[in-house]
């Protein structure tokens, strides 16, 4: 705060104390008085302040350029983005090509959700600065924010493409991920490598590196890239996860158990883990070290976690434990009753425990819920079919 009055108690004196100067270049030094205290409140973020100092600069001299990039940048740190565009849009006219005053153009419309106007701005930012960087990071990820995964990847590669090589790893991964949502996995594989030369221990481009490869079918790319972010971050069970899916898919299902063992060890109340592991034994016609997986997966079952809850409900009702599946799947009803997918689930685990007058009811509930919420005809069929074998059964007996 001092500083910045001491800067308009100073040029005032230059102004009120100077005899013999003419109207106009009292305005111009207050003018300019008041512009060097709004930067002063700006650059100490008191964006209010600032915002006060720079509206009575542009009053008394509107065609100071600077005073008006500054008080969109002063309006962007108030959260005033309208009122930022428009003084960053004064500016260029001012001075067209003013490269800053672009890129806080691009900064006001993104931040107003006008994603297509801001990469156009953006795009004009790097026009006026073809070797920098900045604005096509920023094109990069609203690109990205618009789920327009190619074109992010192709901004972000351009970035790196500007920089040094110890700079160009950031956004060279940010191109990776993006080719990786965009499905061109070959491209994100190479990308990644090159990424991991200037960075070899960047755990987000191996696992990166990891998952492009298996959707490329190159699982043992994939194994050597988990292994070597499991090197990285030993803790992470996910990673461990992972990489004994990637053993269970190449046929390699002794590994792939004793990499799930080595992630109980780290985790051993993981429902997720032992979910994972009684699967690759049921998959594997292991059923009695199916059985015990499960079991440990039910014990440690939190109640929060409902997509955990439905695998492990529908593993429970593959390995034919009807009771206990059913008792999940009621679980899950209490809190997802428009479910259909569940309420079949459950119809279907009633019918294999006989019990005939709950099934009933469920089979009513579906013809409730009906095909906006997800019902098909084969369900009611069935539902019916089942009915009718039921009364069949009680009626010969």
């Amino acid at each position: 705060m001092f500083k910045s009055a001491f800067l308009v108690g100073v040029l005032g004196f230059l102004v009120l104390g100077c005899p013999g100067r003419s109207g106009g270049d009292d305005r111009e030094l207050e003018a300019r008085a008041r512009y060097l205290a709004g930067i002063a409140h700006l650059q100490d973020a008191r964006f209010g302040e600032a915002v006060l100092e720079l509206n009575e600069a542009v009053q008394l001299d509107p065609d100071r350029v600077e005073a008006h990039h500054s008080l969109g940048e002063s309006y962007l740190g108030l959260m005033r983005y309208t009122d930022a565009e428009a003084s960053f849009r004064r500016a260029l006219e001012l001075e067209p090509g003013k490269y800053l005053s672009q890129m806080g153009l691009g900064h006001a419309l993104r931040l107003q959700g006008r994603s297509d106007d801001a990469v156009a701005a953006y795009r004009e930012a790097a026009r006026l600065k073809p070797d920098h960087p900045g604005p096509r990071i920023s094109m990069g990820e609203v690109l990205e924010s618009m789920e327009d995964e190619a074109g992010a990847a192709e901004a972000f590669a351009e970035a790196a493409s500007l920089m040094e090589p110890e700079l160009a790893a950031r956004p060279l991964a940010r191109s990776g991920k993006a080719l990786a949502a965009a499905g061109r996995y070959d491209e994100a594989r190479t990308t990644y490598l090159e990424v991991l030369k200037l960075l070899p221990e960047d755990l987000d481009s191996w696992l990166g590196l990891a998952e492009a490869s298996v959707r490329s079918g190159m699982l043992d790319e994939a194994i050597e890239a988990y292994q070597a972010a499991s090197r990285l971050d030993p803790d992470d069970t996910i990673t461990l996860q992972l990489l004994a899916a990637s053993y269970e898919a190449k046929g390699d299902d002794a590994r792939a158990v004793e990499t799930y063992e080595d992630a109980l060890k780290k985790e051993p109340e993981s429902a997720r883990l032992w979910k994972g592991l009684a699967s690759l034994h049921l998959a594997g016609e292991r059923e009695d070290e199916a059985a015990k997986a499960a079991a440990e997966a039910l014990e440690h079952l939190g109640g929060d976690d409902v997509d955990l809850i439905r695998a492990v409900a529908d593993l429970l009702a593959k390995m034919g434990d009807a009771r206990r599946s059913a008792e999940l799947y009621r679980l899950l009803l209490l809190e997802m009753d428009d479910d259909a997918s569940l309420w079949i689930a459950l119809a279907r685990q009633l019918d294999k425990m006989g019990q005939s007058l709950e099934l009933q009811r469920i089979c009513a509930r579906l013809k409730e819920l009906g095909e906006r919420n997800g019902v098909t005809s084969r369900d009611l069929e069935w539902c019916n079919e089942r009915m009718r074998s039921k009364k069949q059964e009680s009626s010969s007996r």
